[in-house]
């Protein structure tokens, strides 16, 4: 249990404190951190449990928003308690996992628990940098057997100039955002959206970046040394032994048969579970033959076992039921234990050195014979097809498939009131979103069944790498004054499936006829590398090349630059040169992909979808609003009513929003209203009604349409 006492340390960091300390807070935990820039406060805690019986590296990071934090109670009426995280707050522990994970030994079968929470936040400054800063930190802290940070985070705007650690006002009006987190030698983690950035003004902020990395980086050095953590943990690792990966290698020819075949990915899959059930399912009849206990101990059967001749050998597991296993493998298998006992432990064992084997053979065959698993060349893309108006009724549709990956792209179009409401710790004002993306995947997609619920991680972080790709392309919300909702559908996958709702997205834009100014595609761009730096990099990596390989490098862009970047890295880190390759290699690819968009769609379609709601705008003077509303809205009710519209008047501007599913309608709504705002001077020859006379004058009804010259 972590009881050290209260310690700080602070720096000067671009003008304001940043400070670090640890003691007072959560003593309970395996170890806590609170750090502090300006007035936002963020505590970091770790908490290291016992093993876990999973086949995966049960590491959780969570972010915490608490809207005590910037002073706000949530806006629900009938919900005050904070409930499930917002997207902002995935996406934020999103980020810093990803900056953790790659620091991790993968084999590790504690439970690890990384909790940040927000505890205050100023207008200046965004927590989330600040929140890898203080997880990193607590978990050097924790001294996990295997970790090899610590890592830092840092934001660079561009504005005319690079700009290191932004505040809010300032990301707001930036043509590009870069967050990126290592330890200022190697990169771990990029997260970047941009307007058409060019892959050199992207290279000057990577290092930029790296330069104040390294301060931060010393920075928690000094702390670490400071706090000389006493914790001790006890870590469960599983890394399989060299003699377990030895013995998958002895099948090296029969498992390259299957890894680099050309068949589909779900026979390629059943191919290489068939070479590695064998072996599972004779350490499985083995434990049954120790149980049965025919044998006097281990050894006894080893030997037994060894003067069998046939290539083929029936043992009994029971007094009825043989079962025949192949003598090879079985001998292979048993020079792996001394005991029975151990074969309860072999089976985890060979899961682990199966999996490694196959990285090693696929890292191999790319560095030393330039092979990839499905035979195309290391910058090439798969086959790309596309379609547009795949579907009748909605607004607009694509399909887009690259290799086995299939995705189906729909657009719905719909008005200001249809745009999202946002009541986030973060949002100082209140916030609408009108242009959202939806990520759906289903486990068919992939072939298997599961759990079918709610969107996970996953699906939110790909759904909005996706939405911040096209944001730079779309119209002006002045211009264009309606609510966009696209819905990426994955019907298959295998590999890079948020690339192809890039891609489904600018499809089904243009397909509506929303005047996006650019076509927007996306490339994932692989990795591997070797222990003594040796690189290549993928172009379009599909799923075995992204779960063996060392990086997941997706990259969205236009013609004329980037629009949005994000890096998962599987090793310790990356270098700066090995990120440069990759840029240029996306760009490459990147312009390929376009240029078969372009053969399905090349522009937007010249008039808005038919079944898309039908908008016209109009300015009415501040002065003239109230007439057009009338005493308690009766005059606008009196439009809605008799058009069947949907009208809405800024507040600070006057200007008023006509939507309606019926085009003619909505003309009419705009005829009515500028009737009422209709200015008429001394000269002006319209038709009137006269409807009431008076002994000083008449009253008449002018229709503002029908003036004569």
């Amino acid at each position: 249990m972590f009881k050290d006492v209260s310690k700080r340390h602070e720096i000067n960091y671009h003008g304001q404190k940043l400070i670090l300390e640890t003691g007072l807070l959560a003593q309970q935990a395996t170890s806590s951190v609170l750090a502090t820039i300006g007035e936002t406060t963020v505590l970091a805690v770790v908490q290291v449990g016992k093993e876990n019986n999973s086949d995966y590296f049960p590491l959780q990071v969570m972010y915490e928003e608490r809207m005590y934090a910037s002073g706000k109670i949530k806006g629900s009426r009938f919900m005050k308690r904070e409930g499930r995280p917002s997207d902002n707050a995935v996406l934020t522990g999103r980020m810093v996992d990803r900056s953790l994970r790659s620091l991790f030994d993968p084999y590790i079968r504690n439970e690890i628990q990384v909790i940040i929470t927000v505890l205050s936040i100023d207008e200046v400054n965004p927590p989330d940098m600040l929140s890898v800063l203080a997880a990193s930190t607590a978990v050097n802290m924790s001294n996990i057997a295997g970790f090899v940070g610590p890592v830092s985070s840092v934001r660079i705007a561009l504005d005319g100039k690079l700009i290191v650690n932004p505040s809010y006002s300032q990301i707001a009006i930036s043509e590009a955002k870069v967050v990126l987190s290592g330890d200022g030698s190697n990169i771990m983690m990029v997260e970047a959206e941009a307007n058409n950035l060019g892959e050199d003004q992207l290279n000057k902020a990577i290092d930029l970046a790296n330069t104040e990395l390294k301060i931060l980086t010393q920075f928690q050095k000094e702390f670490l040394h400071m706090v000389d953590s006493k914790v001790e943990v006890e870590i469960v690792s599983v890394k399989p032994r060299k003699e377990v990966v030895d013995f998958w290698r002895t099948q090296k020819t029969l498992f390259e048969e299957v890894v680099f075949s050309a068949e589909d990915k779900q026979t390629k899959l059943e191919a290489r579970n068939k070479i590695k059930e064998e072996a599972l399912n004779i350490v499985e009849v083995l434990l049954a033959v120790n149980k049965r206990g025919r044998f006097e101990n281990f050894l006894t059967f080893k030997d037994w076992f060894a003067t069998q001749n046939n290539n083929d050998v029936e043992v009994f597991v029971s007094d009825e039921n043989s079962i025949v296993i192949n003598r090879e493998i079985t001998l292979a298998l048993l020079e792996l234990v001394n005991s029975f006992e151990m074969l309860s432990n072999l089976k985890s064992e060979l899961e682990n050195g199966y999996d490694v084997y196959i990285t090693e053979i696929i890292k191999e065959n790319v560095l030393v014979n330039k092979r990839r698993v499905d035979g195309r060349k290391l910058d090439e893309t798969r086959r790309i097809t596309c379609q547009v108006g795949v579907l009748g009724r909605t607004h607009g549709s694509s399909l887009f498939q690259r290799g086995e990956t299939q995705v189906l792209n729909v657009l719905t179009i719909g008005t200001n009131r249809d745009a999202q409401l946002l009541d986030d710790m973060e949002d100082f004002e209140e916030v609408t979103k009108n242009y959202i993306h939806h990520y759906n995947f289903p486990p068919y997609s992939v072939g298997e069944t599961g759990r079918y619920s709610g969107p996970g991680r996953r699906e939110i972080g790909h759904g909005a790498l996706a939405e911040k790709a096209m944001l730079p392309v779309l119209p002006d919300f002045a211009k264009f004054p309606y609510t966009l909702r696209l819905v990426s559908e994955c019907l298959g996958s295998n590999g890079s499936t948020s690339m192809a709702s890039v891609c489904g997205s600018s499809l089904s834009l243009m397909d509506a006829g929303v005047p996006i100014s650019e076509t927007v595609a996306g490339v994932a761009m692989g990795l591997v590398l070797d222990n003594s730096g040796e690189f290549e990099v993928l172009t379009d990596i599909q799923g075995l090349e992204d779960h063996h390989g060392d990086m997941d490098f997706k990259v969205t862009g236009t013609t004329g630059g980037i629009t949005a970047i994000q890096l998962d890295n599987k090793v310790a880190g990356l270098t700066p040169r090995i990120l440069k390759v990759a840029l240029d290699r996306a760009k490459e690819a990147r312009l390929h992909i376009l240029s078969i968009m372009n053969e399905a769609i090349d522009k937007p379609r010249k008039n808005l979808n038919k079944y898309a709601p039908s908008v016209q705008m109009i300015n009415i003077p501040m002065e003239k609003v109230s007439e057009v509303i009338g005493p308690s809205g009766k005059v606008i009710k009196n439009i809605i009513a008799k058009t069947g519209t949907e009208i809405e008047i800024e507040d600070e501007t006057g200007r008023a929003l006509i939507y309606g599913n019926d085009h003619e309608k909505s003309l009419e709504a705009l005829k009515m209203i500028e009737q009422i705002i209709k200015e008429y001077k001394t000269g002006d020859v319209v038709n009137a009604q006269i409807f009431r006379l008076e002994a000083y004058g008449a009253f008449v009804k002018i229709d503002a349409s029908e003036k004569k010259d």
